[in-house]
Formats: C-alpha cells, structure tokens, sequence
C-alpha cells in the first residue's frame, strides 16, 4: 500500500459574509493517506470571523442528506476538511497550519484537533508555494541511491505543537516527486 499526495488548483466561488458579489480564491485539493480536503492560505480567506459563514459553504455544508454534493466535501469525514496554512507565528517554525474539520450536516467548524493524514501534505504544499523561507533540503541515502529531502516544521494551531515534515524532493525547482514507492498500512492502491 502506497502514501499517496495528489495536488491540484482549484478556483472555488466565495460568498463573502458581506454585501460583496460573489468571488473566488485559490485552493488546492490534496490527498493525504486515506483523508482528502482542501488546502487554502489564509491570505487568501476573509477574517477569520468570517470563516463559519464560507468555509462549510465551500464543502457543501449543511446539507441535511449529507452528501456535500453543492461543495468540494463528498459526505464522510475524511473528505470534509480544509487546512489553511499562513507565515509562522514563531522563528523556530516554517508555516502555521489550522486544521478545521468541518460539520456535513451542520456544517459546523470544529478546530479543536488535527487531522495526520492531511497534516502530511501541509509540509510538501508548503514548500512548492514558497512559503518556507527557508528551503530545508538535504540529502538522504537508501541503499545505492541518494535523494534529496526536503524538511518544513509546521506549528499546528490547534494543537500548539511543532510537527516536522521530512518528503523527497527532486527536479530543479526542488518540487515534490511523486515517482517512487511509499508504501502506508491499511491504505490500498498503488
């Protein structure tokens, strides 16, 4: 069983919670181990104030036959997350993360936890957008081969703890490869 992170840019309608016209922002759909939802930046998000009027909107909350099918959520908790990431609060950290589950019936944000399995592509996205400034990346041997490691340490909001993400880089820009084996338990495919 392979750890799978799949990315790609998504343009999602915005409702803001004022008298404005209907917008977009950016948003990158990710999968991490068996949990799927969005990542966002928090630049790119009304107040925080205003997050409980659009963030459940963006995945189809509420919807009282919880099934999300109006938003990106698709009517289990494991794909009804976002993960908003923002410049570091601290200098021993790369990128803040906020984790928020988010209610499919009620739609209701909870941001008391963490989720593991996207906590995984919070590290890699972090480092493709350029919000690390400072590029971590060593070097690590596994048998014969030699690869390129990149390292992001993430505070997590919620939790008020430091995570360290260590993810294979390779290619000029130092992206995230996705060519190989990684192999995650209880995860199926290949």
């Amino acid at each position: 069983m392979r750890k799978s992170i799949t990315s790609r840019l998504v343009r999602l309608p915005l409702k803001a919670a004022r008298q404005t016209p209907q917008r977009s922002f950016p948003a990158i759909f990710a999968r991490g181990g068996t949990s799927n939802g969005l990542v966002m930046f928090e630049h790119d998000l009304p107040p925080r104030s205003h997050w409980p009027s659009v963030l459940p909107k963006v995945m189809g909350s509420p919807d009282p036959h919880g099934r999300q099918l109006d938003g990106m959520g698709s009517g289990i908790s494991s794909t009804s997350k976002i993960c908003v990431l923002s410049p570091p609060s601290r200098k021993d950290v790369d990128v803040d993360f906020t984790f928020v589950q988010v209610g499919i019936k009620d739609g209701v944000l909870d941001m008391g936890g963490n989720c593991g399995n996207l906590s995984s592509v919070v590290g890699p996205v972090a480092f493709d957008h350029g919000l690390v400034k400072r590029r971590g990346v060593g070097f690590r041997k596994e048998g014969a081969e030699e690869e390129m490691v990149g390292c992001v340490r993430i505070f997590n909001t919620n939790t008020g703890k430091v995570v360290e993400s260590r993810f294979r880089v390779g290619g000029i820009r130092c992206g995230l490869t996705v060519r190989g084996m990684r192999w995650m338990g209880l995860v199926g495919g290949e």
